[in-house]
């Protein structure tokens, strides 16, 4: 129900709001113009294996309240919810296990799809250790829209051990 929807995503929200966040740009593009891919490696160099999940806002595996009332949608969350209903982000796999010493690869989307700013906010979340946010954000433009947009093609980030409980 919408009820349970509105709930579900104000919670994981909320679970977001209280993450340490990492923003994620996608290449700017014009409508129609091929997805922009990226891949992350996820490694654990831990002994023992490890679940991770990525958590859209509109994911509803979470436990609801029935009485949260239903509220008027804000111009944000209408986009939010366009930006997913259309799935304009995807991420493959959503959730997983990584082996201990081993890793795994996950594919990151951005269709350009419609014109203008793209933001997503989406949890990521290691089980029994660390959760981040991760804020995807893409660009497309019209076709007679120019944009200048400095591109690295690779980046490298500090290991972070996922078990402390810091």
């Amino acid at each position: 129900t919408d009820v349970d929807r509105k709930t579900t995503e104000f919670s994981i929200q909320r679970l977001i709001a209280d993450s340490p966040a990492f923003r994620m740009d996608f290449t700017a593009g014009p409508v129609g113009s091929y997805p922009m891919v990226v891949y992350l490696q996820l490694a654990n160099n831990g002994a023992m294996p490890a679940h991770f999940s990525f958590r859209f806002p509109h994911d509803t595996d979470l436990q609801v309240e029935q009485w949260w009332p239903d509220s008027v949608e804000t111009d944000e969350e209408k986009v939010m919810e366009m930006i997913q209903d259309h799935r304009l982000f995807t991420i493959e796999p959503a959730s997983g296990d990584v082996p201990a010493g081993g890793s795994v690869t996950v594919r990151f989307g951005y269709q350009h799809k419609f014109a203008g700013e793209h933001v997503l906010p989406v949890l990521f979340d290691v089980k029994d250790a660390k959760r981040l946010s991760l804020v995807l954000c893409g660009k497309t433009l019209r076709p007679d829209e120019r944009h200048l947009h400095f591109v690295t093609d690779r980046h490298r980030f500090q290991p972070v051990a996922i078990g402390d409980a810091d």
